[in-house]
């Protein structure tokens, strides 16, 4: 009799290692799964990561150039307007007294008229000129 309850001691301690084998092995298995998806999942964060310095380096530089260009653009309206200020007031300070002919007075007009005409078209890039100056 006691050895009939060593011999199913014996099974009953084979049967418990291998249903603790199995479930190392199920453990195991499962385990593995769980840190191939997170290494799956850190790769997708490192590429969304390296993305997103990108663009963030993209937007700086873009950034930085669009404020070089309006610092520019401002310059030059400015210059222009400074320089239309000069030509009107080049304009307002002309003595038509002593002209007495018509086709010079009107010749200087169209002329100053011309040269501000040309500089407005110059900033606004069309930069063609229909010249009056003779």
């Amino acid at each position: 009799m006691f050895q009939q309850l060593q011999t199913y001691i014996i099974i009953g301690l084979v049967v418990a290692l291998l249903v603790v084998g199995g479930a190392a092995g199920l453990y195991y298995r499962i385990t593995k799964a769980e840190i191939d998806v997170l290494h799956a999942n850190a790769a997708k964060y490192e590429v969304a990561i390296e993305l997103q310095d990108k663009t963030i380096n993209n937007l700086q530089a873009n950034a930085k150039r669009l404020a070089d260009s309006t610092k520019t653009l401002n310059d030059t309206i400015r210059n222009t307007e400074n320089n239309f200020v000069i030509e009107w007031q080049n304009i307002e300070s002309m003595d038509f007294s002593p002209l007495i002919n018509t086709q010079e007075l009107e010749r200087k007009i169209n002329n100053e008229f011309q040269k501000s005409i040309d500089g407005l078209r110059t900033v606004t890039g069309d930069g063609k000129s229909n010249g009056v100056r003779k």
